[in-house]
């Protein structure tokens, strides 16, 4: 929800996530993130585990399928585009 809101609010070219433990050299950070198009979808960070998360889907009365998928945790952050965001 509270993503939803700074999205719609406050229009945002990048957001990032990071623990409350981690030190943000924001300089190099937005250096970084310049060399990006906010309005493709960009993900920067690395991915919580080795391989895609395995889960089934269910659609309809019956029916499900096996989806993979990666997926991030907070760790030593990440930071997605606008563009990713929206989706």
């Amino acid at each position: 929800m509270w993503m939803m809101i700074l999205i719609v609010v406050k229009p945002s070219r990048w957001f990032c996530h990071v623990d409350d433990d981690n030190y943000v050299n924001i300089r190099p950070l937005v250096k970084l993130l310049s060399h990006y198009s906010h309005a493709h979808d960009i993900y920067i960070g690395r991915p919580s585990l080795d391989r895609p998360l395995e889960a089934t889907e269910r659609f309809g009365d019956s029916h499900t399928r096996p989806v993979r998928f990666w997926f991030a945790t907070g760790g030593a952050g990440f930071c997605v585009s606008r563009g990713l965001a929206l989706k």
